[in-house]
Formats: C-alpha cells, structure tokens, sequence
C-alpha cells in the first residue's frame, strides 16, 4: 500500500518530521483527506537531487484509495501522486 509523490520541492535542511508534515498538510489541504497517527507505517524522500519522490506506505488501504482517486485535485499543481506497488506485487 504505497504512494509516490512526485513534484515536492525539498525543503532547506528538511527532517523527516517535516517531510510528514509536508503530506499530511497537502492531503489536508489539496486533497480534503485527513491523515492521522497511525495510518502512516513509513515516508521518507528517495534517490538524491532537489526534487526528489516521497515514498509513503500506507497502513490503512481505505485513506490510499481516497488518496489515488482524488485526481482532480492536484490537476492546477506541479504535485502528482501515483501508486507504488510492493517489491512482491511487481
């Protein structure tokens, strides 16, 4: 139950405290999808450079579904979302 997300600018000197914040505070305000404790299992940023993905796997299936289907919300934004299946799934 993961999801990438594309197109975050990296932060200066950002933890990975803040780079939760930064997705539950887009899910809230872009998405209108509440993320709360305990529906994360992990979220960090991948690979290297300035722009890079955020990987967040989810706990709760319902919350990424929500999040996959919100299409039209980050159609205006330089945001994208898109489903990352698990190593097993590929």
């Amino acid at each position: 139950m993961c999801l990438l997300f594309l197109g975050i600018e990296k932060q200066a000197k950002e933890q990975s405290c803040d780079t939760y914040e930064v997705i539950v505070n887009l899910c809230w305000e872009w998405l209108d999808i509440y993320i709360g404790n305990g529906q994360v299992k992990e979220m960090y940023r991948m690979e290297s450079g300035k722009n890079r993905p955020i990987l967040v796997r989810m706990v709760n299936r319902m919350i990424k579904e929500k999040i996959v289907d919100s299409k039209k919300a980050l159609k205006d934004s330089s945001i994208s979302r898109e489903e990352d299946f698990e190593y097993e799934m590929r």
